[in-house]
């Protein structure tokens, strides 16, 4: 059961990862900071930190960063991106 947990995250991290870089395309700190919040989720990047800094992190701790930077590399994407006049046609008319 724990190979299936490491997989399902290490997938979900790649995929996030591989969304940032297709970020980059619209803008990079937006790219930058998903790109930082998949590989914050692979196991040994947490092991890593919590051995350099000495300390545990909990599930809420990974969840609350990951959660933050998601946000933020969101909401610099919207400001970045005018989804009027970028977006697809069909969102046009309702926006």
């Amino acid at each position: 059961m724990e190979r299936v947990k490491s997989v399902a995250i290490n997938t979900a991290a790649g995929l996030i990862i591989i969304n940032g870089i297709g970020l980059l395309v619209h803008s990079i700190l937006s790219g930058v900071l998903m790109i930082g919040a998949g590989i914050f989720l692979i196991p040994k990047i947490q092991a890593y930190i919590e051995t350099q800094t000495e300390t545990e992190l909990s599930l809420f701790t990974v969840i609350a960063i990951f959660g933050v930077l998601f946000a933020v590399s969101t909401l610099v994407l919207m400001n970045a991106v005018d989804v009027a006049e970028q977006g697809p046609e069909f969102l046009k008319p309702h926006l």
